[in-house]
């Protein structure tokens, strides 16, 4: 995938600018990454999304977690909560870039 911005291309830019171009420039090597850690089969991270709005979800996480005897993660993609934890997570998992 090239890493040229649209624009830079010829194509018609859509809104965000640059900072939006970054952005998505990190999820695509976040994204390759991940590739290499699902090809390598060395772990699995369950993620439940919309702990803002269900107070029951860690308590369905926990069950989850102990039925899967596994990790499971609680997040909300409004308001940011569990990101960091995450975030963090997936850096201990996935290799680093050339490895």
């Amino acid at each position: 995938m090239s890493e040229t911005p649209p624009a830079e291309r010829g194509q018609r830019r859509t809104s965000g600018g640059p900072r939006a171009w970054r952005l998505l420039r990190r999820q695509w090597r976040v994204g390759r990454a991940l590739g290499r850690l699902v090809e390598a089969e060395q772990a699995d991270v369950v993620v439940l999304n919309k702990i803002d709005s269900r107070p029951d979800l860690p308590d369905i996480a926990a069950k989850l977690a102990k039925s899967l005897k596994g990790e499971v993660l609680c997040i909300s993609g409004v308001s940011g909560q569990g990101i960091t934890e995450l975030a963090n997570r997936l850096l201990q998992l996935v290799p680093p870039a050339g490895t």
